[in-house]
């Protein structure tokens, strides 16, 4: 009956109808060519997974209920596989490891969430008035659709490129994501150091 989690981020049973219908709104005002590309990762995963939420065939049912002929897929998917196939990542949880992983590796993406359903520190609150302003993060369903409708996937991967954008994904990168692709020096230099 009840569900309970210390995961960022994590969908109680309750909460799925509304999540799902939230973001079917700005889906359903996408001009047909970019809603027919759009592809919903599920926050489930099988049945034989060891993840907690394993609401697979409930939250497939949310979405088809909502969307219906939308192309899902689920947490047992290789999310690389599709991030690499996907000219922009629209993320809806503001704390998930896949923005992380797109800030890290400088992949594209919108973020579009209720800030009234997610919990943020006041230091992390700081950190995202830029992308409110330079329209990465999107509270309204109809304002991340109608960006999206005015942008080819050229004219968007142009944006993203942008002197202004690009400035403000350093700053992500180094805050909250702080990769090093010389990790491996790095660690030998700290071990060194230290004998």
């Amino acid at each position: 009956l009840y569900t309970s989690s210390i995961e960022s981020c994590f969908l109680h049973f309750s909460e799925y109808k509304n999540f799902v219908l939230s973001q079917s709104i700005f889906i359903k005002k996408l001009n047909n060519e970019k809603r027919n590309k759009i592809l919903v990762r599920l926050g489930s995963s099988s049945e034989n997974s060891s993840v907690s939420n394993n609401l697979l065939n409930y939250e497939k049912k949310i979405w088809e209920d909502a969307v219906p002929k939308i192309k899902t897929e689920n947490r047992d998917d290789n999310i690389k596989k599709s991030i690499n196939k996907s000219y922009i990542v629209i993320i809806t949880q503001i704390c998930s490891t896949t923005l992380l992983e797109c800030i890290t590796s400088n992949i594209p993406f919108l973020i579009y969430f209720d800030p009234k359903k997610q919990i943020i520190n006041d230091n992390y609150k700081k950190n995202l008035s830029n992308l409110y302003s330079s329209n990465i993060i999107f509270t309204n369903p109809e304002k991340l659709s109608a960006f999206l409708n005015e942008k080819s996937p050229r004219e968007l991967l142009e944006w993203w490129s942008s002197k202004q954008i690009q400035k403000i994904v350093k700053n992500l990168q180094e805050n909250y994501a702080r990769y090093r692709p010389n990790y491996k020096n790095i660690l030998k230099e700290i071990l060194l150091s230290n004998n």
